[in-house]
């Protein structure tokens, strides 16, 4: 259920609320030459408006150990969370 709840809050910020195309009525095809009429959504939240900076931070942390430690088939690659790719990228680059 939270996933359809998260996928449908991102077409109402991101297609109804600036006028885009509903996620069902993008083109499929990349190479159409149909403009794909996505919109975009941007916001910024103060963590430690809600609650407080070393809370929040623990947090994260439990939730980014509960991601690396979660289980996974043989041969699968570590999961990831988002940015931590090119974050490791960006790292190797600079040494």
């Amino acid at each position: 259920h939270k996933g359809f709840g998260l996928a449908f809050m991102i077409d109402v910020l991101t297609a109804c609320l600036p006028g885009a195309n509903l996620s069902p009525d993008i083109p499929g095809d990349p190479a159409s030459p149909e403009p794909e009429g996505t919109g975009h959504c941007f916001m910024a939240i103060r963590a430690d408006g809600l609650r407080g900076r070393a809370a929040y931070d623990s947090s994260v942390a439990r939730l980014v150990a509960v991601v690396h430690g979660a289980r996974r088939a043989e041969g699968v690659e570590p999961f990831m969370i988002p940015g931590e790719r090119e974050a490791n990228a960006a790292g190797q680059r600079a040494k």
